[in-house]
């Protein structure tokens, strides 16, 4: 039986498969304009992950759209996805013509299958497009499907992550995995700190899970902040206008000081990571409590930092 799209509108916060699909079938902005002045819908990615796992979803903002932790689906207020659960398979639906990360965490040991497939929303058939078969888990281990374009595309991957979220292995379609370097994910990523580029004379930024990494000593002292870095414990310390941020790698927490007081403890979704005895986060969290905003130019593939 379908679903009218006036019922779709008002139960998309539902998130059930039929109420999703009518959704996008009604939903101009996901749909290709035909010349005729008609809209054809563009399927939406549909991945089933069959598995002991928890799945956390991210959107190309970098923001948690979406969770299924056990059996417990939660979803982002103005998330524009659908996950559910039926038995042990995870489904999520998202719309196709954008970048999500999927983190998948293992919560036992066994064999994992992921499809991912473009729905028909003429007949609602799935044409699959990608399989991953076999993959081995045991209780803790960390992957990542990066989506990056629509299902057909070869650029969708699965990655082994290691503690710290870095990328330690490509995972084929039969489960095999295939060591890759850490800077796998380099690219040509500028910063720019109030209109002046800032030169970095080793590690580069890397963009990891939709994420921009960069060297925080560079960028925070192109803010005129003091950096100094303390090998026991593996301290960060910045100071700017009276203001110190301690930052720990391995820790999410990100402490604020004025006078020498704890004002606040801030929880990073991310831990700072060491590349090559440089400190790496996104400039976000540093940026925004030092009074500057941060704003990414896709276009030029650049952070641009400005101060407030």
């Amino acid at each position: 039986m379908g679903v009218s799209d006036e019922k779709a509108r008002e139960n998309k916060g539902k998130h059930e498969k039929e109420v999703y699909i009518a959704w996008i079938k009604s939903t101009p902005t996901y749909g290709t304009k035909l010349t005729r002045g008609t809209y054809s819908p563009t399927p939406p990615q549909y991945i089933r992950i069959k598995c002991p796992v928890d799945v956390y979803v991210y959107d190309g903002n970098e923001e948690l759209a979406g969770s299924v932790v056990g059996s417990t689906v939660e979803l982002a207020e103005q998330s524009e996805i659908a996950v559910f659960v039926e038995g042990d398979v995870k489904n999520i639906f998202m719309p196709a013509d954008e970048n999500y990360t999927i983190k998948i965490i293992a919560t036992d040991a066994g064999l994992m299958n992921i499809d991912i497939s473009e729905p028909n929303l003429i007949d609602e058939n799935e044409i699959t497009k990608t399989i991953f078969q076999n993959v081995q888990l045991h209780t803790g281990k960390q992957m990542m499907i990066d989506t990056v374009g629509v299902a057909s595309d070869s650029n969708m991957k699965l990655f082994l992550l290691d503690d710290s979220g870095l990328p330690t292995a490509e995972v084929m379609s039969d489960g095999f995995e295939t060591p890759i370097e850490n800077n796998y994910f380099s690219n040509q990523i500028n910063v720019t700190v109030n209109g002046q580029k800032v030169d970095f004379p080793d590690v580069q930024p890397i963009i990891l899970n939709h994420r921009t990494y960069v060297p925080v000593r560079f960028v925070a002292e192109n803010m005129e902040a003091d950096v100094e870095w303390f090998d026991e414990g593996q301290k960060a310390m910045l100071t700017l206008s009276g203001v110190l941020l301690e930052l720990t790698i391995g820790s999410k927490q990100l402490m604020r000081y004025e006078n020498e007081n704890i004002v606040s403890s801030i929880q990073m979704d991310v831990e700072p990571l060491l590349i090559d005895g440089r400190t790496m986060l996104p400039i976000r969290f540093v940026a925004e409590d030092f009074g500057y905003s941060v704003e990414w130019i896709e276009d030029t593939q650049t952070v641009q930092i400005t101060l407030k």
